[in-house]
């Protein structure tokens, strides 16, 4: 499993299982300005009842995980990324400093393949599971599972 992140708050772009061309589940980044939201994953926290986007952090850390630190008013949200060597997997951990329980909204733009809006994929809901399967054809039939897990 691969992924790419960016520090304004792309937490998850191209995620792919082997070949990036034709085993790819999420879109690129596309804009170093970070002027469009849509591709990729982007985390929104509920802060006083307002979802805000998480973009450029106070802290950006990179090593074999990246890891984004954004300072509120009264708490430091830090938010960990990284490939598990378990097996084909990406984990992404939202945790409060202060012990804080908040809402996040994850959103991100599924491509289940080389370009957006090509590829048709279906979803299905299993628990707090999602399965995206690309719909067959030649060279596809992959599939990939979402957990979300509280």
């Amino acid at each position: 499993m691969t992924t790419t992140a960016y520090m304004y708050g792309g937490f998850n772009s191209r995620i792919s299982a082997g070949n990036i061309n034709f085993n790819k589940m999420m879109t690129n980044t596309r804009n170093p300005l970070n002027i469009l939201k849509t591709s990729g994953q982007r985390i929104y926290v509920r802060i006083r009842g307002i979802y805000r986007l998480l973009a450029m952090p106070s802290l950006f850390e990179i090593g074999f995980y990246v890891r984004w630190y954004d300072k509120t008013d009264d708490d430091l949200i830090i938010i960990t990324n990284y490939a598990s060597s378990a097996g084909p997997e990406i984990r992404l951990e939202c945790r409060s400093e202060e012990g804080k329980s908040y809402s996040f909204l994850a959103t991100g733009q599924i491509s289940m393949g080389p370009n957006e809006y090509v590829h048709p994929f279906t979803i299905r809901q299993e628990g707090n599971a999602f399965t995206i399967r690309r719909v067959k054809s030649r060279r596809a039939g992959r599939f990939i599972r979402i957990c979300a897990t509280g």
